[in-house]
């Protein structure tokens, strides 16, 4: 629980996760006030660089068009992942047209959905990301984790 005091009064913040979205609840005097947790979601200039990465592996052994790649997102981040179609749409263009995705147009429920799936390339493409993604977290830990600073030489 977070106190913070506002003038005379003093609210408390219990956080909770409902529903797939996190909240923290601000209660004061007897009134209660929902708030998104804003750590919680990603900010944009963390993602740079990693997009493509996530589409790929959002994409793999699977075909979805592009809405459901946003929901899957989310789904797979628990939340914090809330990218935008401007962000999502132009990214799986871009990675059609470097052959990592191809895409065709199908009809479900009388709609017109383009369905995106990974080519050998992208697979490929994807097997480099994630090996990449292991070795920068690995790096990271060592300089953010708690352990022990290896002996200088």
């Amino acid at each position: 629980m977070v106190t913070r005091s506002i003038g005379r009064h003093t609210i408390y913040c219990l956080s909770m996760y409902q529903s797939g979205a996190s909240l923290n609840l601000w209660e004061t005097s007897g009134r209660c006030d929902f708030q998104p947790v804003d750590s919680l979601r990603m900010k944009p200039d963390v993602l740079r660089g990693h997009l493509d990465a996530l589409l790929l592996a959002t994409l793999d052994g699977r075909r979805l068009h592009g809405y459901a790649i946003i929901e899957a997102l989310q789904l797979r981040s628990g939340g914090a992942l809330d990218l935008p179609t401007g962000t999502v749409y132009p990214a799986l263009r871009r990675l059609e047209r470097a052959g990592y995705v191809s895409s065709e147009w199908s009809t479900v429920s009388g709609r017109q959905r383009r369905t995106y799936h990974l080519t050998k390339s992208g697979q490929r493409a994807l097997i480099q990301e994630r090996t990449a993604w292991r070795e920068f977290t690995a790096a990271i830990e060592g300089v953010l984790g708690e352990g022990p600073w290896p002996a200088q030489a």
